[in-house]
């Protein structure tokens, strides 16, 4: 059963860990932008927790991609968007090892102009390759591709 609660409420300290070191991961990138953590609200699936980064101020979604990959740990899965060039899509996700298995999802419907950016932070490595897997199968349905990672590249990055 899904559930809603804030950071500070979350009792699972693995989990509390691995959402406020991503957290403080984006601050260091970000910067005064991100919100405070005590802000976040974390949404709990059974299989991983999900996470909504809201920002003090928009961001350009390539200005957030270029970032956020300064942390080598963090690859671009897919960027797309619509062919009107109003819908743009970004998935990023880091290199999988305990306590570091992150999709993270940028969705802008305004041009390329992000407000916020979900994260999912999983605790099985194969749930992740599984919810992969079925983002590059959604990047490959949009109507322009920006850029795809092959899925050959994916799985090399689980065995690093």
């Amino acid at each position: 059963m899904n559930s809603i609660m804030n950071i500070l409420d979350l009792q699972d300290q693995g989990q509390r860990m691995a959402v406020e070191s991503l957290f403080e991961r984006l601050k260091l990138q970000l910067g005064k932008i991100m919100l405070p953590k005590e802000t976040l609200n974390v949404l709990l699936h059974n299989d991983y927790i999900e996470v909504q980064f809201a920002l003090d101020s928009q961001i350009m979604l390539e200005d957030l991609i270029d970032t956020i990959t300064k942390d080598d740990e963090f690859h671009v899965l897919v960027a797309t968007k619509s062919e009107d060039e109003q819908d743009f899509r970004a998935v990023l996700y880091t290199t999988p090892y305990e306590s570091n298995m992150i999709v993270v999802t940028m969705t802008s419907h305004e041009y390329g102009i992000i407000n916020d950016i979900i994260a999912k932070v999983y605790d099985d490595i194969e749930t992740m390759y599984i919810s992969l897997r079925k983002e590059l199968a959604l990047g490959e349905s949009a109507d322009i591709t920006i850029e795809a990672q092959k899925l050959s590249d994916v799985i090399k990055a689980f065995y690093k």
